[in-house]
């Protein structure tokens, strides 16, 4: 199997190079959501427990600023599913 080329900053990129790039570059912010997902989740579930054995202010206000947290990044994915179905549906002419 031949290396893969390597691109240096004088070279154009090739509009395959583009697109494979751009598509290579999505779906590591997708994983890098999806991890931040899980590790939000995780806070949560071990800051109620935390909660749940200590009444404190402060792990009660840590815990309500993850869940905004994650509240903001799940809406934004809400939205955008939305927004691409709507997309969809009117490119189809709403049949």
């Amino acid at each position: 199997m031949a290396p893969a080329a390597t691109h240096t900053d004088s070279e154009p990129l090739s509009p395959a190079q583009s697109e494979a790039s751009s598509a290579s570059a999505d779906a590591r912010h997708k994983k890098q959501r999806e991890t931040q997902v899980t590790q939000l989740t995780k806070d949560i579930r071990e800051l109620e427990k935390a909660h749940a054995r200590n009444d404190m202010l402060p792990l009660y206000k840590r815990l309500l600023q993850k869940r905004t947290e994650l509240n903001t990044i799940l809406n934004i994915r809400t939205k955008y599913a939305i927004a691409k179905t709507l997309s969809l549906y009117y490119a189809q002419g709403g049949k």
